[in-house]
């Protein structure tokens, strides 16, 4: 509250102004701060009002077994197999006007009793053997994005045959990322039936 002394001849005289005498009197200062906040809450909202459009293209996956001389072939039966070998490709679209950064990005697969979590492989370096490759290189955890861009990951991996046992022939494999709210981003990639 504000007070104001009037001087008369032989008095003062306080009077109380209020909350809106108080605003007129000061609404040019007032307008200017309040101008100035909602400019700032305005632009900070527009600038992340945008998201993350994900687009999974390319899918492909192969099992691999050995023959009756030892080699390492496809194999189109799941009992045959001791390995699956998964590729595929993600387009993603930050729609934002600020940059957007991944951590904890992995690949999952879920079966309705085995939960399993591989780290996103670089896919640049291969070794070449036989029909198929295997890959040798460290995981990648985070994927920076920049804004208003689309960015192409290309993620290769490979299940050994404890772990695809423990799946057994129907399973869903799912991209998983945490944004940097810790807001988790769970994208489908396929649901795998395979042949007995």
């Amino acid at each position: 509250m504000s007070y104001s002394i009037y001087k008369t001849m032989k008095y003062e005289v306080f009077t109380i102004m209020s909350f809106w005498d108080l605003l007129i009197e000061y609404k040019a200062i007032f307008g200017t701060v309040l101008g100035s906040v909602s400019t700032l809450v305005i632009t900070y909202l527009l600038r992340n009002l945008g998201k993350l459009h994900w687009d999974i293209k390319d899918w492909e996956y192969d099992l691999y077994g050995a023959n009756n001389i030892g080699d390492i072939v496809v194999v189109k039966n799941f009992s045959q197999a001791h390995r699956f070998v998964y590729n595929f490709e993600s387009v993603i679209y930050n729609s934002s006007e600020s940059q957007k950064s991944l951590k904890d990005v992995r690949i999952e697969f879920k079966s309705n009793t085995t939960y399993i979590t591989h780290g996103l492989k670089d896919s640049e370096e291969k070794i070449f053997a036989g029909c198929g490759y295997f890959m040798i290189h460290n995981d990648s955890t985070v994927l920076n994005l920049s804004p208003k861009h689309m960015a192409n990951f290309r993620f290769e991996g490979t299940l050994g045959e404890e772990e695809l046992r423990e799946l057994g022939v129907d399973f869903k494999v799912l991209l998983f990322a945490k944004d940097y709210k810790n807001k988790i981003h769970r994208i489908p990639i396929a649901s795998i039936h395979l042949n007995a």
